[in-house]
C-alpha cells in the first residue's frame, strides 16, 4: 500500500527494514542516576514492536563533569554499557535498529542540575535572556569534551548500539561551536569556518577510529536557526556538505534553538510537510541519506514525500508518541486506525514540566507502557455489557479500554456524530488533524465491535437499565459558561461553542471575543478572512494563560498578523448595544469595547445531570469534563486506572 515507506533503506552499510525513523526526543523515563530504567526500555520497545525501522534515543550525556547533563533523568553514558545492551537486545528482537544520540547542552544548560556549576560554552554569551550566563571553556576543556564524546560512542558501540548521532542542532554545544553568533573564540576552535568546525571534526574523527563495522555516525543539524542573527539555510547547507566530506553517514534535519523552541515542535497551525522546500535543498546538496522531520502525521504523506525524493527517511517524533504502532498499522493496511497526532504539544509541555510523566492528549499509555500493555490488562469483561455515555475523547477512550478488557460496549451520544468537544476543536485553522483523530477513533471502535448509538440522549438510569450493564462510564462533558451580567441575553451575544459549530453567516462584523483561552483563539481563527474586525479580551494578565506555550505563541502571532487586537486585565461588567463595558483591573476605570457582535468564550462547567446514576448501578465511573473541566489529555487519561484494574 505504501511502496516507499516500507522499502528497505541503507545508511552506510547498516540496513534498515523501512524508512520510518523515531528521532530523538527529550528523555522522560530515566532515573536521576542516569541509568536506563525498565520503563524506558518498555517505551522504546513499544515503538520497535510497532514497526519503527530506526530509533534514535533521547539525548545522552557524555560529559557530566563539565556541566554536560542534558536533563536530570537523561541517560548518562559513562558506565551504562550493560543497561545499553539490555535495551539493544529488546529493540533488535523486533528487527529494528537503534542509535544513541550523544549531546551536551552547552550554554543552554541549567546549573540546578549541575550541582550549581555554571553552564559552559564556546564563549561567554547567553543563548537568550531567560537562560543563564555561561563561562567560556578553556582549550584544554574543549579537548576533554571531544574525548568524552569519543568515549561515549565507545560505550554505545560496546553495548550493541547500531550507531551514534551527534546532536549538532537546537543550540546544543556542537551547534554553538558551529555558529558565528555563539562562537567568538580566537583560538583554533573559533573564527574561520574551518576552525568553527574543528570541534565536531575532532569528535567525528575520533569516533571513526573506534567505530565497528555496520555501525553509523549520524548528525542532527538545523536546516536554519530561524531567527535574526542565527545561521541561515545557506550556512547550514555548507555545514551539511562539510559533514559529508569528513565521513558522517547521514544527516538528520531539524531547526530552532531554545530562543525559538516552537520551531523544533511544529505547532498544530502548521500543515503537514511544512518544511519540504528547505529539506529539498539539503537533499540536493549531499549524497548521503537525509532524515527529516516534517510535521508528518499520516503514512500517506510520509510515502508521498519519499516518492517525491524530498528525503530518504521520514522522522516521526510526536506521531510515534501518539501511536507506537504507526508503522505496523500502516504496513497491515489499517492506516485509518492510527491515533493521529494533533500537534497540540501537550507531550512537550509535560516533558518540560519537572517531575511529571510525559503525557499525550490521545495516548494515555505513553510513558506507562510497562504498566499498561496486553500482558497486564485484566480480561474481566467476559462478554458482559458496559455502557458509555458520551462520545467525546473521554468516552471514546473508555470504550476502547472496556472493549480491550472483553466487555460488550454500548457507546451512546446525544449528537449525530462522534467526537464531542473534538468536533469544535477541529473547526479552527490547522485543526483538520483533529478530524483525522475522530475518524481514527471511529475506525478503532468499529474494529473492537463497539455498538455505537448516536442521537441517543440519556437523561436517567431508566434510559440504560435495559442494557443490564456491569459497568457504566459517564462522559457527559461540560456546558459553556454563560456569565450572569447585564445584557448577556441580547440578540448580538453568542457562545463560542455555537460560533464554532457554524460561523458561515458571520461576515463584516466588529467582534469582541470575551475570554481568550484556546477556544477563544480557535474562534478568532475561524472568523478571520471574512471582513471581520476582531478584538479579544481577558480578565487575566496573559492571553490564553495556562495554554501550551508553543501553540499559544504561534496562534497569537498568526492572529496578530491578521489584525486581531488583544486586551488583558479586562473584566466584562455589562453588554450593551454598543459593545462590552469592561473594568480595567489595573486602573479601575470602565472602558467600552465597541462591537456589534459579542462572543463569550469563558470556559465550561461540569455537566452534573447524571450524578444520580452512581446510586442506580454497582459500578459507575465518571470521566472527563463532567468530573472536572480540563484539556483533552485530562479526558482521555481520567478513569484509566479505575477501568484498567476493574
Amino acid at each position: 500500500m505504501y511502496t516507499y515507506l516500507f522499502e528497505k533503506g541503507k545508511i552506510g552499510t547498516l540496513e534498515i527494514k523501512n524508512r520510518i525513523v523515531m528521532p530523538a526526543m527529550g528523555g522522560i523515563l530515566g532515573d536521576e542516576s542516569g541509568f536506563i530504567t525498565k520503563a524506558e526500555i518498555a517505551y522504546y520497545e513499544a515503538r520497535a514492536r510497532g514497526g519503527t525501522g530506526l530509533i534514535v534515543s533521547a539525548a545522552c550525556t557524555v560529559a557530566p563533569e563539565l556541566c554536560g547533563l542534558c536533563g536530570s533523568t537523561d541517560m548518562t553514558i559513562p558506565g551504562a554499557a550493560e543497561h545499553i545492551k539490555t535495551l539493544m537486545d529488546q529493540i533488535h528482537r523486533h528487527g529494528s535498529k537503534m542509535i544513541l544520540q550523544l549531546a551536551h547542552l552547552g550554554r543552554q544548560g541549567d546549573s540546578h542540575i549541575y550541582n550549581n556549576q555554571q553552564p559552559v560554552a564556546p564563549s561567554a554569551l547567553k543563548e537568550n535572556d531567560w537562560l543563564e550566563m555561561p563561562r567560556e571553556l578553556t582549550n584544554a576543556e574543549v579537548k576533554q569534551i571531544v574525548d568524552d564524546f569519543v568515549k561515549g560512542a565507545k560505550v554505545a558501540f560496546d553495548g550493541g548500539a547500531d550507531g551514534v548521532e551527534l546532536h549538532g542542532a537546537h543550540g546544543y554545544l556542537i551547534h554553538q561551536f558551529m555558529s558565528p553568533r555563539a562562537n567568538k573564540r580566537t583560538d583554533e576552535y573559533g573564527g574561520s569556518f574551518e576552525n568553527r568546525m574543528r570541534f565536531v571534526t575532532e569528535i567525528t574523527e575520533g569516533i571513526k577510529k573506534i567505530k565497528p563495522e555496520n555501525t553509523i555516525i549520524s548528525i542532527r543539524l538545523n536546516a536554519k536557526d530561524g531567527f535574526e542573527g542565527g545561521m541561515t539555510i545557506e550556512e547550514c547547507i555548507r555545514i551539511a556538505k562539510y559533514m559529508e566530506k569528513i565521513g558522517i553517514d547521514c544527516i538528520d534535519i531539524s531547526q530552532g534553538t531554545y530562543t525559538n523552541n516552537y520551531a523544533t515542535n511544529d505547532p498544530s497551525l502548521l500543515p503537514e510537510g511544512c518544511r519540504t522546500e528547505q529539506i529539498k535543498l539539503f537533499k540536493a546538496a549531499v549524497k548521503i541519506p537525509v532524515i527529516a522531520v516534517n510535521n508528518i502525521k499520516r503514512p500517506s504523506t510520509a510515502d508521498q514525500l519519499l516518492a517525491d525524493g524530498v528525503c530518504d527517511f521520514v522522522g516521526l517524533g510526536r506521531p510515534l508518541l501518539c501511536d507506537p504502532e504507526f508503522g505496523i498499522k500502516a504496513a497491515n493496511g489499517e492506516p485509518e486506525t492510527i491515533r493521529t497526532c494533533i500537534g497540540c504539544n501537550n507531550c512537550h509541555e509535560f516533558r518540560s514540566g519537572g517531575g511529571r510523566r510525559c503525557c499525550c492528549s490521545l495516548n494515555p499509555y505513553l510513558a506507562a507502557e510497562l504498566l499498561y500493555n496486553e500482558s497486564t490488562v485484566i480480561k474481566s469483561g467476559q462478554h458482559k455489557n458496559a455502557v458509555v455515555i458520551g462520545a467525546g475523547p473521554g468516552g471514546m477512550n473508555a470504550a476502547e479500554i472496556l472493549a480491550l478488557k472483553g466487555f460488550q460496549v454500548i457507546l451512546l451520544d446525544k449528537n449525530a456524530e462522534l467526537g464531542g468537544s473534538l468536533i469544535l476543536a477541529s473547526k479552527a485553522t490547522g485543526k483538520d488533524k483533529v478530524q483525522w483523530t475522530i475518524d481514527g477513533y471511529a475506525a478503532r471502535l468499529a474494529k473492537a465491535h463497539v455498538d455505537i448509538r448516536l442521537n441517543s440522549k440519556v437523561d436517567s438510569a431508566d434510559d440504560i437499565k435495559g442494557f443490564h450493564p456491569s459497568v457504566v462510564v459517564v462522559a457527559a462533558g461540560g456546558n459553556p459558561i454563560n456569565p450572569q451580567i447585564p445584557g448577556v441575553d441580547l440578540p448580538a451575544v453568542k457562545l463560542a461553542h455555537d460560533v464554532l459549530k457554524d460561523s458561515s453567516n458571520i461576515k463584516n462584523r466588529n467582534i469582541a471575543i470575551v475570554g481568550s483561552g484556546m477556544t477563544g483563539l480557535e474562534t478568532a481563527e475561524v472568523l478571520l478572512g471574512k471582513g471581520n474586525k476582531i478584538s479579544m479580551y481577558d480578565m487575566l494578565d496573559e492571553i490564553a494563560k495556562g495554554a501550551e506555550k508553543q501553540n499559544r505563541f504561534v496562534d497569537m502571532t498568526h492572529l496578530e498578523e491578521n489584525g486581531v487586537n488583544f486586551y488583558i486585565n479586562h473584566k466584562a461588567k455589562e453588554i450593551t448595544d454598543e459593545g462590552v463595558i469592561f473594568e480595567n483591573l489595573q486602573t479601575g476605570q470602565l472602558v467600552t469595547g465597541k462591537a456589534d457582535l459579542v462572543i463569550l468564550s469563558l470556559g465550561i462547567t461540569s455537566n452534573t445531570t447524571l450524578e444520580s446514576l452512581s446510586q442506580a448501578f454497582d459500578k459507575v465511573v465518571f470521566v472527563g469534563d463532567c468530573v472536572s473541566p480540563g484539556k483533552i489529555v485530562d479526558a482521555t487519561s481520567s478513569g484509566l486506572l479505575e477501568l484498567w484494574d476493574y
